[in-house]
């Protein structure tokens, strides 16, 4: 399964076919965690710009006949949409598979029984904290804990693949080991992520969160993680932003990928496919590739580095001018790459950016574990 999706997506990527995609309910949430980057909106007139269950409806036919086969539905915190299940029924109505991202905290036993029968392809839970005290200093209530850990537990019974987040800022580095041991006791997969990104409207403030150079690198070494080798070719494209992916705002922007927070156009005034197919904006972001990277292609620590065109616009105006925070984190990963070569007379794991290399590691099982160790982009 590994194999074959990473190979539809590197498909699709090379088609330019919106494969992924993601719908933001709402920015609402019921945590108050500080290194978020959704923007909350602050006013009821805010709060009515949200997208209506019937507009949301729509927002899928166009998606289905787009050819797109994932829908992600997340937030903010999703579950405070009131019409959440007549949304994600109508995405399964519709032959999507579907995955939801969660805090986990209002997902009750009736929900649960709801999800599951939704047969998501995984509801993916953010986990901050191994007690009720870290849960109240993190997100603004030590009831969270509770409420989501029962889910959690609840979810794996019922036979839902719960796939686990693990943010490791300040506030959380010191309960690593114990969120871990919780998770792997119940056999739960989960992957930990080192990066902090800034708000939706370019306040650095998550940032504050980052844990200083010398103790992430303590805890990278400590846990004996790694990463693959990235693509380093001149001509390699940068990701699957308007190429295999998009996403949708709670107020119906029509976004590269859910990171990239300049708009290709609106539902207020095109269709998706219009936007897919004539903006500027998604051109421009899928023809970028390293070399246009000013930097980039001759930087000596590229085979560690994720370049992140949303940040860069974001952060520093130039798409193709790097966010010095998307090199410090490559710079962080650097001793960890792990780069693989084909063994006389067996093949070995290589690093995984085509479908030739992807059958390569599906033969030799790369470890379940690596893959959940890999840092990758907390969504």
């Amino acid at each position: 399964m590994y194999y074959a999706t990473n190979v539809a997506v590197w498909k699709a990527q090379q088609a330019c076919q919106p494969l992924r995609t993601t719908i933001e309910l709402t920015y609402r949430c019921n945590f108050t965690c500080p290194h978020c980057y959704c923007v909350v909106p602050e006013t009821s007139s805010e709060r009515a710009r949200e997208l209506t269950t019937e507009q949301w409806y729509d927002v899928l036919r166009q998606l289905a006949d787009l050819g797109a086969l994932t829908v992600t539905i997340t937030g903010g915190e999703p579950l405070l949409r009131p019409d959440f299940f007549d949304i994600a029924r109508r995405a399964r109505a519709l032959r999507f598979g579907v995955r939801i991202f969660s805090n986990a905290s209002l997902i009750t036993d009736r929900k649960i029984e709801q999800i599951a029968a939704l047969r998501p392809m995984s509801v993916d839970v953010s986990i901050y904290g191994a007690s009720r005290n870290r849960y109240r200093d993190f997100t603004g209530a030590a009831s969270h804990y509770d409420q989501s850990m029962r889910a959690i537990d609840r979810l794996t019974a019922a036979g839902v693949t719960v796939i686990a987040k693990l943010n490791v800022v300040k506030g959380l580095l010191n309960d690593f080991d114990e969120m871990v041991a919780f998770l792997e006791e119940r056999k739960i997969r989960w992957f930990h992520n080192l990066k902090i990104v800034p708000k939706h409207d370019c306040r650095p403030t998550p940032y504050e969160q980052a844990v200083d150079r010398r103790a992430a690198q303590r805890f990278v070494s400590e846990h004996h993680f790694s990463i693959d080798e990235n693509k380093t070719e001149p001509d390699d494209h940068l990701c699957n932003a308007a190429r295999a992916t998009l996403a949708i705002s709670p107020y119906g922007e029509i976004l590269p990928c859910f990171r990239y927070r300049i708009a290709g156009g609106a539902l207020d005034d095109a269709t998706i496919r219009e936007v897919w197919e004539k903006s500027a904006l998604f051109n421009r972001v899928r023809q970028t590739t390293l070399k246009d990277l000013k930097g980039c292609g001759s930087c000596g620590i590229k085979s560690s580095c994720s370049p992140c065109m949303a940040l860069n616009h974001m952060m520093t105006g130039d798409p193709h001018v790097p966010y010095h925070a998307v090199c410090d984190h490559a710079a962080l990963w650097q001793p960890y790459v792990r780069r693989y070569v084909p063994d006389s007379g067996s093949t070995k794991e290589i690093a995984t950016h085509s479908p030739k290399q992807q059958e390569s590691v599906a033969r030799t099982g790369n470890s379940s574990r690596h893959l959940r160790q890999i840092s990758g982009c907390a969504g």
